[in-house]
């Protein structure tokens, strides 16, 4: 019981003095970008070509675009691999990536600091 009264005073203290959880960095591994649209495009289709991938369609609208890609066939009997996306959005003035894998989400901030 005196374990409950504990927990129960320290969250009433956090309480008093207005400590909150603030929010998790974990929501959104979202980066933005200063730059158009264009250049994010442009940018993206660079790094999945240098990285082994084939751009195989791009789709979307002012709001969104959204590049879809594959591995490239390396031979061997092992064929493309899965299809995968990566959505390039437009917040205010900056550029948002979203579902893009860390590898080519790092490759993509070295391309857009250049």
């Amino acid at each position: 019981m005196q374990a409950g009264r504990t927990v129960f005073s320290l969250a009433l203290a956090a309480a008093a003095l207005g400590v909150r959880p603030g929010p998790t960095q974990a929501q959104s591994n979202a980066k933005q970008y200063a730059v158009s649209t264009d250049k994010a495009m442009s940018a993206a289709r660079t790094v999945l070509a240098r990285q082994g991938f084939e751009v195989v369609r791009t789709a979307g609208d002012s709001a969104a675009q959204v590049i879809y890609y594959r591995r490239r066939d390396r031979g061997h009997g092992n064929g493309h691999g899965s299809l995968q996306r990566l959505v390039i959005r437009r917040v205010n003035r900056h550029v948002v990536f979203e579902e893009v894998n860390a590898a080519v989400r790092l490759d993509m901030e070295y391309e857009l600091k250049l």
